[in-house]
């Protein structure tokens, strides 16, 4: 019996751990999207990626061209991903934040992003 109990632990452990790999996996791929779009300047396309409240858009594009075109760092150039993840599950919701560094024209900028998967694919929903 106490060979079942350690098999289902160890069993259910291995479990937990990929299932925490695949979500910041998936949300990496979700956030690569989002930075190279915003690389390219297609800001609508972007916005699309990001978790909104349903009405108008046009505040969401005006702040990632700010993202992009940065005043102080100039225009951004690329991003690449840090090291570390962290990821919860709450009632059926993942939430990945996920560390990346932004490089400018004039210099790098650090970044955190959420991403939240409620059943109908990833969304971001912050980056700070």
């Amino acid at each position: 019996m106490k060979r079942f109990a350690y098999s289902f632990v160890l069993l259910s452990g291995l479990m937990f751990i990929l299932t925490q790999c695949g979500s910041a996996d998936a949300g990496a791929k979700t956030a690569d999207r989002f930075f190279s779009t915003l690389v390219k300047g297609n800001f609508e396309k972007a916005a699309k990626m990001v978790a909104l409240p349903i009405g108008d858009t046009t505040d969401i594009i005006s702040q990632l061209q700010a993202m992009a075109d940065n005043p102080v760092n100039g225009r951004l150039i690329n991003f690449k991903k840090s090291m570390g993840f962290s990821t919860t599950i709450n009632n059926g919701v993942t939430r990945v934040e996920l560390p990346y560094v932004l490089t400018y024209e004039k210099g790098t900028q650090s970044f955190t992003v959420i991403i939240e998967n409620r059943g109908r694919g990833n969304k971001i929903i912050s980056v700070r």
